[in-house]
């Protein structure tokens, strides 16, 4: 038995890096159960959402298999408010899990996206953003640019085969 019952991470993986992998992992070491959510799942072949929700939780798979459970986050065009946090929380009630956990990140923003009532109701584990030196941004250009030592330096082994078919995606993006 860990710590909390049921965890839940959120992210584009706009592609999946290394910095992604470090919170599921941390999410998974105290979790028993893990709910990643795909943000802006509804959103693709755009410059800061290339991949598809399909591929982004493609990538997500290979690397977890089944220690993790995926489902789409749609945005709801509110920006970082309370009722964004909720709409989190609720989509996961929907789907069945009862999450007490939210392992996130180190962002000012995240303290903006819970009204009181559910931050009282959940528990938050932080992971330090600088352990890991990457961004999905700064990967889709190093990717974009042909840098595929950046690609394989920062992605899990399992993404290195889809390098090709990555470029040619983020190439195809206006």
């Amino acid at each position: 038995m860990k710590l909390y019952r049921c965890g839940c991470v959120l992210g584009r993986f706009n592609p999946l890096h290394i910095g992604h992998v470090h919170l599921i992992e941390t999410a998974l070491e105290e979790c028993d159960h893990v709910l990643v959510f795909v943000g802006s799942s509804q959103e693709s072949r755009t410059p800061r959402n290339p991949f598809s929700y399909e591929e982004r939780k493609e990538m997500l798979l290979s690397v977890f298999g089944e220690k993790i459970d995926v489902a789409p986050l749609p945005d709801l065009g509110l920006g970082d408010v309370p009722a964004w946090g909720d709409h989190l929380i609720e989509e996961a009630d929907r789907l069945g899990y009862q999450v007490d956990c939210f392992v996130l990140g180190e962002e000012s923003k995240n303290d903006k996206w819970f009204s009181p009532a559910v931050k009282a109701k959940l528990s938050f584990l932080e992971v330090s953003r600088l352990d890991i030196p990457i961004s999905a941004t700064s990967l889709r250009e190093a990717i974009r640019n042909g840098d595929e030592k950046t690609f394989v330096e920062f992605t899990p082994k399992a993404l290195h085969p889809h390098y090709r078919e990555y470029k040619e995606i983020l190439l195809n993006i206006h």
